[in-house]
């Protein structure tokens, strides 16, 4: 199974589901470019979205060490989910990523598929708040970019 994020991010648009990609994939849609494993995202919590979420995972045939109920999806559970298209890191309660509703977030366009990430200055503090050596060399390459922040 070949990692398609741009496939999973569709798939999450197709279902209208709200969410926001962090981590090394919107680092990348800021023009840093390092692989990534998987794709983070943080999504609305909301019950009428986990709905949402839940349709599309189940149509990536996703699995989870918990099943993939809205019920599940509402709580602060950090989950990991292998899916057809690769892996998706659902973010919850992790030391500097906000919520959904408090992340200060933009759109962009990645081979005409649109979808939303930190803005520049918050992905900034959450790589410093993370404080991983990987992170330290993202904020030095997004730095070297668009100059320090």
């Amino acid at each position: 199974m070949a990692f398609d994020p741009l496939g999973i991010v569709r798939t999450l648009n197709e279902h209208e589901v709200r969410f926001a990609v962090v981590g090394g994939f919107a680092v990348a849609a800021h023009g840093v470019v390092r692989a990534t494993e998987d794709l983070d995202v943080v999504t609305d919590r909301g019950l009428a979205n986990a709905e949402r979420l839940t349709a599309a995972l189940r149509s990536l045939n996703a699995t989870a060490s918990q099943p993939l109920e809205p019920e599940v999806l509402v709580r602060r559970l950090d989950l990991r989910v292998s899916t057809d298209l690769g892996q998706i890191h659902l973010l919850r309660e992790v030391p500097g990523i906000p919520d959904y509703r408090r992340l200060e977030r933009e759109s962009v366009e990645v081979d005409g598929i649109r979808f939303e990430i930190p803005t520049i200055e918050a992905l900034r503090q959450m790589k410093r708040e993370a404080g991983r050596d990987k992170d330290r060399i993202d904020l030095a390459e997004l730095d070297e970019l668009h100059g320090s922040g």
